[in-house]
């Protein structure tokens, strides 16, 4: 519908004006306002033969008060709280399948945006049933329409029945349009139906010679937000089994209900239902309505006479919070909510009760904070759902073989080679727990936990991509070594249209994971929160692009929620952006405690038949290579060129503090010796802006944020890699040597230099053991021989020991020593 909230559409031939119609609805043309209405005590809309009670209206649901609720598939509203949860959950996962492209993915991104417009949108309109529960006569059931065209017309209230809303509107619009004449503005808010504006305008400017009273009350609220387990408990508290025969309520029970409608319907008198015997308010002659001693001054009506005011004070009950107090009551805390009137035109007399605009002033200054509590008290419990999610020990959350063949399309998505399916990472694993908070129920003692179950939890990963990335990784930023301070990056040459970071986000999704209960997703029963529990996700049907930038990982929870049947729940982590590491076979050199020296017969030029890629503290194994005598896991450089790589992409989690995280190659010879085991530590790739929406001129001047954290307004990181003997290896480039000291790490390669390679025999294969569902396992140590002697047992003792300190001062951001 055009516009934001239009729940009181009509249909269109109700119209006067063609511009005041709404679009076409695509279920069909529904009048929206014979469904705004909702007596507590009755439990029905009190219209004969039209609409249907607003809380049904509102919800979406078959019966709201049923032990098991269910949506109601024939409902006629689409824009109901039921609407508003499957908008949310959509906007937050939707994404057509394959085949993916550019083209598809900006449409997937402009649908998430318009979901999340839809989900508010439909919230808002709930929102506005909800308000509307704070006009008695909306909570009576009492009539108050007024069509200016259609076969409503002939059906229109008198105006004493539509004063209160058409006066609380001009309460509101009359200080903006008064603001905006000021601004010599021709636009003007509108208080009533567009047709009779201006009779009510002067009827109320005629009324009220010194102007409206101020609208704060409904634009400012102090009232505390309530909190209650269920939707349509922001309406009414009633229970499914109570009775609907007003006779055989008791007031003390009507008393009880907390609802915003609860509260307007037995609060509060309305034109149209004085004469109405109510079980609450009290009849007007009641001793608890406490009248005025005096008459106020006259109030001149021009036409009509002259009107003289006893106004009748009444305590109205509130079970939300009764030691509130509203502005306007009198000392025993009752409120101005009657009048009796005497008219005096040519000396004849006559006495009338009714609700003066200073009556309806009140039951505004008392029934508009209440509604904007109200509000803010289900749009809180709508999003209430809250996820904790945080990485395993080891920090890592995905891993891949950057190595395995593959190609980049005109789009800028990275392509298996094998499958041309999309090339990234497979698998999440990450620890989640339920943070929502239990509902502590306003007006009791009662406290409603926030137990999940009977749902599923789905991973999201959210991004953006660099469409500049190539396999060989030309598409980076490239870091030379130099020594510090100084720095060498190199900036890639992009091809014309393919972006370092494309405008648009979008999305993978992982496969689902049931979840029946705590056990699956622990907690929402309030503090001490439980123990994470760990989650492997299965993105293998849409991986995670290699050149993912500006990522996020999501886990999302739609099911059982509390008391509720269906709600949401999200967690978010900023990860990482996708960090290269590169282990090449550098054995052409050895590091004798001083210098590199080319390789001898006890320092020989070795291949790695095997090779393990471990991470974090402990370590565990993320990735193995088994080759062998003719396919080893990392050749020698042949003839001092094309060494053995393996390279591999992880995504972290930012370090703890000021500590580091850490990578441990572990080459394997058969036979041995083995060259020495490589630990080194990283912050993790930044390649991220600090804003969804940036310029090019903030892309154009991309920041090195692993070295230092940017201080500008907007700006964007892109740390570089690193270049090691004329090649490309990634953000850790980590060479397998030999040294003649155990545990001794030579300087930088480059430092001397070290001769240059032009190539690189780059790993394709191996196994992913990330990936392999279950506990990760140890970093497997290398292989020592049966054979060996008391001191080559010491030996490989120590070196276990030297690797496991070198990954815990790392870990904790100790100073890198040779």
């Amino acid at each position: 519908m055009r516009g934001a909230i239009r729940e009181d559409d009509l249909k269109a031939s109700s119209y006067a004006n063609p511009n005041d119609r709404p679009d076409v609805d695509p279920w069909m043309e529904i009048d929206r306002p014979i469904f705004h209405f909702y007596n507590p005590v009755t439990n029905e809309s009190g219209l004969p033969l039209v609409g249907g009670p607003s809380l049904k209206w509102a919800l979406g649901e078959v019966d709201p008060f049923a032990a098991s609720t269910s949506e109601d598939t024939m409902r006629g509203n689409h824009f109901s709280y039921v609407d508003a949860i499957k908008s949310y959950y959509t906007a937050l996962t939707y994404k057509q399948g394959a085949p993916i492209n550019a083209l598809k993915a900006k449409a997937d991104s402009d649908a998430r945006l318009s979901l999340y417009a839809s989900a508010l949108n439909s919230l808002g309109h709930v929102i506005h049933l909800l308000q509307e529960t704070a006009s008695p006569q909306h909570s009576r059931s009492e009539r108050h329409n007024y069509v200016c065209k259609g076969v409503y017309k002939f059906g229109n209230e008198d105006p004493a029945t539509r004063t209160y809303e058409n006066f609380s509107n001009f309460r509101v619009v009359s200080e903006y349009n008064r603001t905006l004449s000021q601004s010599s503005s021709t636009s003007v808010y509108t208080a009533t139906n567009a047709c009779e504006e201006n009779d009510w305008l002067d009827l109320f400017n005629q009324g009220l010679p010194e102007g409206p009273p101020g609208g704060e009350a409904f634009r400012v609220s102090t009232y505390p937000i309530p909190s209650f387990s269920l939707p349509r408990e922001y309406f009414t508290t009633r229970e499914s089994g109570d009775p609907t025969d007003p006779d055989l309520i008791p007031l003390a029970t009507l008393n009880q209900r907390r609802g915003l409608a609860d509260y307007a319907n037995r609060g509060f008198y309305t034109q149209g239902g004085l004469d109405q015997n109510l079980n609450s308010p009290p009849s007007i002659d009641s001793p608890d309505v406490v009248f005025s001693p005096s008459s106020t001054d006259p109030i001149a009506i021009p036409g009509l006479g002259s009107l003289r005011l006893k106004v009748g004070y009444w305590k109205v009950p509130d079970a939300v919070a009764p030691s509130y107090v509203d502005s306007g009551l009198d000392s025993s805390g009752r409120a101005p909510i009657v009048s009796k009137g005497y008219w005096s035109t040519l000396g004849v007399q006559r006495s009338r009760n009714l609700v003066s605009l200073a009556n309806y002033t009140q039951m505004g200054n008392m029934l508009g904070p209440r509604a904007i509590a109200y509000s803010a008290g289900l749009i809180n419990h709508f999003f209430r759902g809250k996820l904790e999610v945080e990485p395993i020990a080891q920090r890592v959350f995905a891993v891949m073989n950057q190595g395995v063949s593959h190609t980049v399309d005109s789009d800028g998505y990275p392509r298996r080679s094998d499958n041309n399916g999309i090339f990234g990472f497979e698998a999440v694993r990450l620890n989640v727990r339920n943070s929502t908070d239990p509902i502590v129920e306003s007006g009791t003692v009662s406290i409603v936990d926030q137990i999940a179950g009977g749902g599923t939890l789905r991973a999201v990963a959210r991004y953006h991509r660099n469409a500049c990335y190539k396999p060989d990784l030309s598409g980076e930023r490239v870091e030379s070594y130099s020594p510090p301070p100084a720095l060498i990056i190199a900036e890639p040459a992009c091809v014309p249209g393919q972006s370092q970071r494309t405008e648009f986000q979008e999305i993978s999704v992982s496969a689902p994971i049931p979840v029946s209960g705590p056990s699956d997703l622990p907690g929402g029963a309030g503090q001490p929160l439980p123990a994470f529990v760990e989650k492997m996700f299965d993105f293998s049907a849409d991986p995670i692009p290699i050149n993912a930038t500006d990522l996020f990982i999501q886990v999302v929870y739609l099911g059982r929620l509390g008391e509720e049947r269906e709600a949401v729940a999200v967690g978010t982590f900023d990860v990482r952006e996708p960090t290269i590491v590169a282990a090449w076979n550098n054995t052409d050199y050895f590091y004798n405690n001083s210098i590199w020296l080319p390789q001898n017969s006890l320092y020989p030029l070795r291949a790695a038949d095997n090779f393990r890629s471990c991470s974090g503290l402990p370590a565990k194994w993320m990735y193995s290579v088994v080759g062998g005598a003719l396919d080893p896991a990392l050749k020698f450089p042949v003839t001092g060129n094309n060494p053995g790589v393996a390279r591999y992409a992880y995504l972290f989690a930012p370090p703890i503090g000021a500590g580091n995280l850490t990578i441990r190659s572990v080459p394997v010879m058969i036979p041995e010796p083995h060259a020495d085991v490589r630990v080194s530590t990283t912050k993790g790739r930044q390649q991220q802006a600090n804003k969804e929406r940036i310029d090019s001129s903030v892309l154009a001047a991309p920041q090195y944020c692993r070295l230092a954290a940017p201080t500008a307004n907007t700006y964007w990181c892109w740390d570089p890699i690193q270049k090691r003997r004329g090649l490309r290896f990634g953000d850790v480039a980590q060479p397998i040597y030999y040294s003649v000291l155990l545990g001794n790490n030579g300087p930088d390669v480059d430092s001397v230099p070290l001769p240059a390679f032009t190539s690189m025999d780059l790993q394709d294969v191996g196994e992913n053991k990330f990936n392999i569902p279950g506990p990760l396992q140890d970093c497997p140590a290398q292989p020592i021989s049966t054979t060996a002697s008391e001191a080559e047992k010491k030996r490989f003792d120590l070196q276990q020991e030297l690797i496991e300190i070198e990954e815990w001062a790392g870990w904790i951001g100790l100073p890198d020593e040779p």
